[in-house]
């Protein structure tokens, strides 16, 4: 992750000075490829150098891949395009553990590294499908440091940022918590938030693209995730996960598909890498600043003080949206 982290800002600049889709075909062979590594070589040199390389394809596999999509969707169905997109990763990401676990328990961790090997290279060539609708500038501005970050994406992907700092901390200590307080099972707490983030997201999305004010639908939904903190903190009924699982899918659902369209739109297409690769990496920052900072504090003071603690910044967000620092509207022509 750290790898991805670091060389995304260049992956974005990369997919828009040379086309998303050659882009996209070329990173995800190399993640395949670098994966071949894996079950040739098992010594720890070896591994980290070939994960070292599916770092530096896995950074340029989402970022080309995200914003080839946002090239793809219709003007008008932007939101509603980006919901769906979210849904069926959301949907890989929850299926492809338990294929990969079942196929290592069944036939051996090599096998189960071959099969996702393949499946990488099915999913390199389905790209052929896709036709490249971004036309390259014939003259694409020399490289400058300054070029690698997309200032108009920085408002919204902090959001989203702040986002997934929250998002990180749950995942990591609602499974500790819930058992010492009995306040219900934290596998049906990741189901039911799941299920309903994979419904909510295009509805969300699509409901954004009919109106001109796509902060009526972000401002509620961060303030939905606030209140998942507020019941998760006071609350002790065996219920509470349900409840809690219930208001972050909804918050989650409304907020992120409505953030990568508002990247999108906030600039000409010729710098969509450049943002998509901004919006990622302050969110991979969110995530892996979550955990160790609340931790600190659950550690040196409770729970109930991180979970509080934790909704700082949606309630900073949501301020700077309500005194218009950051207006996250935009009417649709």
């Amino acid at each position: 992750m750290g790898v991805a982290v670091v060389l995304r800002p260049f992956t974005g600049w990369i997919t828009d000075a040379y086309g998303r889709k050659p882009i996209l075909i070329l990173s995800v062979i190399l993640f395949a490829l670098a994966g071949l590594g894996l079950p040739l070589w098992p010594a720890i040199i070896p591994i980290i150098l070939f994960r070292g390389l599916q770092g530096i394809g896995w950074s340029a596999v989402v970022t080309a891949s995200t914003t080839l999509q946002a090239d793809v969707i219709p003007f008008g169905r932007r939101g509603e395009g980006m919901g769906y997109v979210s849904s069926v990763r959301n949907l890989s990401t929850a299926i492809a553990p338990a294929v990969a676990l079942f196929i290592a328990s069944q036939f051996g961790i090599k096998n189960s590294i071959w099969f996702v090997v393949i499946i990488s290279f099915v999913g390199a060539s389905t790209v052929f499908l896709v036709s490249e609708v971004y036309k390259r500038p014939k003259s694409f501005p020399p490289f400058r440091w300054s070029g690698l970050i997309e200032r108009s994406a920085v408002a919204p992907a902090l959001v989203a940022a702040a986002m997934m700092f929250v998002f990180g901390g749950f995942v990591t200590f609602i499974p500790l918590d819930a058992q010492r307080r009995n306040i219900g099972d934290p596998a049906v707490f990741f189901t039911v938030f799941a299920l309903i983030l994979m419904v909510v997201r295009p509805l969300a999305g699509k409901w954004s693209d009919l109106i001109s004010n796509r902060g009526a639908i972000v401002v509620p939904g961060l303030l939905m995730i606030v209140g998942s903190v507020i019941v998760l903190s006071f609350t002790e009924a065996y219920w509470t996960l349900i409840i809690v699982a219930a208001l972050w899918g909804f918050g989650f659902g409304c907020v992120q598909p409505i953030i990568r369209t508002l990247v999108i739109e906030r600039i000409n297409p010729d710098r969509w890498g450049a943002a998509n690769a901004t919006m990622l990496t302050l969110m991979d920052l969110g995530l892996a600043l979550g955990p160790p900072f609340l931790g600190y504090v659950a550690t040196h003071w409770n729970y109930k003080v991180m979970y509080m603690l934790s909704s700082f910044p949606l309630l900073l967000c949501i301020a700077t949206m309500l005194v218009g620092i950051f207006r996250p509207w935009k009417v649709h022509k």
